[in-house]
């Protein structure tokens, strides 16, 4: 299946519909008029949708615990799809899109779980993305589809992998998302609600990537979140909406020789937080605040997030 380029006169943006319709390159022309990889830029052979630039979680973000979640008094058992025993990531992210429809500058896509016979979810969902470029705006919508007659849990988010630097090689990022608190985790899963702490202060205030390897969630977030590349100017503001409040950032470093950071990271806007179906069945928190939808037979989870990019010189 071949890829789609989406394109403004400064943007580009590549989508690969047999891999969850997921992006493998999001770029920005800077010097020379080289389209410079804002998100890591994954090849044209790659297969695995962990590689690319950005990935599509749904019809739940982040993981479930023992890969199950209770809802309408049911236990639901899934596959695990971590080896940490998880479901993690929702069931979207490997499978093949369907193209509903494209122009130069935009392109809608759909999966629906109702043609496979190996679906990860209990309830017949549909997952709808839409993509567009236009000017130096890239706007990316998901609705999560409720096809059965029954009440569902759903939640939703974005995984997009950033660079460090852009054509300023000595650069050091700085991020900014305005969150209201961090979970604590305990085996990657959120025990109840967000609390303030000195890193979710320092992340709404603006700050450095940590030095270290990170993969911590925060909550709360209300408004849009920030990626500045100071050397490059070149500014990434991107807007979650009201209902992607759940923040993920992961800074991975490498092994061995390689134990620094690696040239990327993540920031990633989605909907609910780490376990939030179990979280919620237990009482440890609302369904608003981890960010759980109950969507009723025929009716949609929807997300849109705007990413605006500003360059300076």
């Amino acid at each position: 299946m071949a890829a789609i380029t989406l394109q403004s006169d400064r943007l580009r943006l590549v989508v690969r519909p047999e891999l969850g319709a997921g992006i493998s390159d999001f770029s920005v022309k800077g010097p020379a008029n080289y389209f410079h990889p804002m998100m890591r830029r994954a090849s044209d052979g790659e297969t695995s949708p962990s590689n690319l630039a950005s990935f599509v979680m749904a019809p739940w973000a982040n993981r479930l615990a023992g890969a199950a979640f209770a809802f309408g008094g049911r236990t639901h058992k899934l596959r695990a799809t971590s080896s940490d025993g998880t479901a993690i990531h929702g069931d979207v992210r490997a499978r093949p899109f369907v193209v509903l429809d494209r122009s130069p500058v935009s392109a809608r896509l759909a999966f629906d779980s109702r043609t496979v016979g190996d679906a990860n979810f209990p309830f017949p969902f549909e997952v709808v993305v839409r993509y567009e470029v236009m000017g130096m705006t890239a706007t990316i919508e998901v609705d999560v589809v409720n096809h059965g007659s029954e009440p569902m849990p759903a939640g939703c988010g974005l995984h997009p992998y950033f660079m460090r630097r852009l054509w300023d090689g000595g650069e050091a990022v700085r991020i900014k998302a305005p969150v209201a608190g961090r979970y604590q985790l305990v085996d990657k899963m959120a025990t109840g609600p967000a609390v303030p702490d000195a890193m979710s202060a320092a992340l709404a205030k603006g700050m450095e990537l940590p030095g270290e390897a990170t993969d911590t969630v925060f909550g709360g977030c209300d408004g849009a979140m920030e990626i500045n590349w100071p050397g490059s100017g070149v500014t990434l503001k991107m807007d979650g909406g009201a209902n992607q409040r759940q923040v993920v950032l992961f800074v991975p470093h490498g092994e061995g020789k390689e134990a620094g950071g690696l040239p990327y990271f993540a920031l990633e806007p989605q909907t609910n937080v780490n376990d939030a179906f179990n979280l919620v069945a237990r009482g440890a928190m609302t369904a608003a605040d981890a960010g759980v939808a109950v969507v009723g037979g025929g009716e949609r989870l929807r997300t849109r997030t705007v990413m605006e990019v500003q360059v300076a010189k």
